[in-house]
C-alpha cells in the first residue's frame, strides 16, 4: 500500500522509521499508514505518544 501511495504523492516526505509520511516542507502533518485492526491501532497509539499523527487505515 505504501509503495502505491508513494507513486501517487511523491511530494510528501516518506520515512522508513517513525511516522510513515510527513507533509511537504513547512507543514507539520504526520501520517501513519496501517491495516485497520484494533491491535494495530493500539500498538501505534502507545508507541508514538509524543507525536500527533493521523492514522490512514485500509
Amino acid at each position: 500500500m505504501e509503495e502505491e501511495l508513494k507513486l501517487l504523492f511523491p511530494e510528501l516526505d516518506w520515512r522508513g522509521r517513525g511516522v510513515d509520511v510527513v507533509g511537504p516542507t513547512g507543514q507539520k502533518y504526520h501520517y501513519e499508514i496501517l491495516s485497520g485492526t484494533e491491535s494495530n491501532f493500539e500498538l501505534h497509539g502507545r508507541r508514538m505518544t509524543s507525536t500527533f499523527f493521523r492514522m490512514i487505515f485500509f
